[in-house]
Formats: C-alpha cells, sequence, structure tokens
C-alpha cells in the first residue's frame, strides 16, 4: 500500500493560520487498521534553509495539526517531518534535528543533489519508513550455560532458583539478592 497525499491538511493549518506558509511542503498519510500515520515532506536546498525551517515547522505541526485538528492520540504520536535537502548538511544539524523529540519524529536526507516530484517522495517515502528487509542471521546454537561467565552463571543459578514460586515474588527476592 503507498501513501496517500494528504495536502489538505497543510490547507487546513493554512485557513487556522495565514502565517504559515512553507514552500516545497507536502503531506502524506499511511491508513492502518484504526488509524493514520502522517509525513510531513519539505524540501530544502541548503543546510542555512534547512536551519531556518526545521523547527518552526515543527511547532505549527505540534500547535495545530497534533493540538487542534487530531482527535487520537495514536496519531499524535505517529508523525513524521522528513527533510529532503539538496545539498550537504552538516553532521551535528542533522543529528540535533533527528535527536529533538518534541512533537515529530525526524529524518534528514542530505547531499541529494535533486528535487522529487510527489511520486518520487511516495515511492522513497514508503519505502524507508514501512518496508522492511529483515534477514534471518545465522546465530550459532551454543547452549546459555556454555556462553555464560562466571558472573552471569550467578545470575542463571538465582533465575533457577527463584523460577520455582510466584513471580513478583521471585522477581524481588532475585534483584535482593543481585544487590548485595
Amino acid at each position: 500500500m503507498q501513501l496517500t497525499n494528504a495536502d489538505y491538511i497543510i490547507d487546513s493549518i493554512k485557513d487556522m493560520d495565514k502565517e504559515f506558509c512553507f514552500d516545497n511542503l507536502s503531506c502524506w498519510k499511511k491508513q492502518e487498521l484504526n488509524y493514520n500515520i502522517y509525513i510531513f515532506v519539505i524540501q530544502c536546498k541548503n543546510e542555512k534553509e534547512l536551519s531556518k525551517v526545521y523547527s518552526n515547522l515543527r511547532d505549527y505541526i505540534a500547535f495545530y495539526f497534533q493540538g487542534q485538528l487530531l482527535t487520537k492520540d495514536v496519531e499524535r504520536w505517529n508523525i513524521y517531518q522528513v527533510h529532503l535537502v539538496e545539498s550537504q548538511v552538516s553532521k551535528s544539524l542533522e543529528l540535533m534535528i533527528e535527536q529533538d523529540k518534541y512533537s515529530t519524529r525526524k529524518i534528514v536526507k542530505s547531499n541529494l543533489g535533486q528535487w522529487y516530484n510527489s511520486n518520487e517522495i511516495n515511492t522513497r517515502l514508503y519505502k524507508e519508513l514501512f518496508e522492511f528487509d529483515v534477514k534471518k542471521s545465522n546465530v550459532p546454537e551454543i547452549p546459555l550455560e556454555s556462553r555464560l561467565d562466571d558472573e552471569d552463571l550467578d545470575t542463571l543459578r538465582l533465575v533457577v532458583q527463584f523460577s520455582e514460586s510466584e513471580t513478583k515474588q521471585n522477581l524481588d527476592l532475585m534483584i535482593e539478592e543481585l544487590n548485595k
């Protein structure tokens, strides 16, 4: 399932605040069973433009979209803010933006060398955010006891010793014993 264009959300925010104006901004929606995931995508030319728009866009999304338009908590906490930047962005700015936990999950993709059209954005976002290719790892089957060092063996002994009675009671006793 691809993403659906949701630029009507941008229009709704513009209706609430006439100052809301971001060039090259689009909004996308992925429908899940009982909720939607929203992705705001803005394309920037360079680091200077990115620095200028990222926090303002985040704040508009938080105040108007999360705070006034959305009604489901699960949707409020499943919003992405993606910045596609034509030129290279410093690692420090990229990390600062991506580690900003306020309002949205942020992603910065830089040094793209070009602008993307709607179809390219849709395909790229869907692949990066929702298509997972989990490969089975080849972990050797070694018994747990043989992989543990002496300290771990004490923990294993406690797990075995306390696994006979009530779980909560066991956990409390095990923690007490480990803290000695």
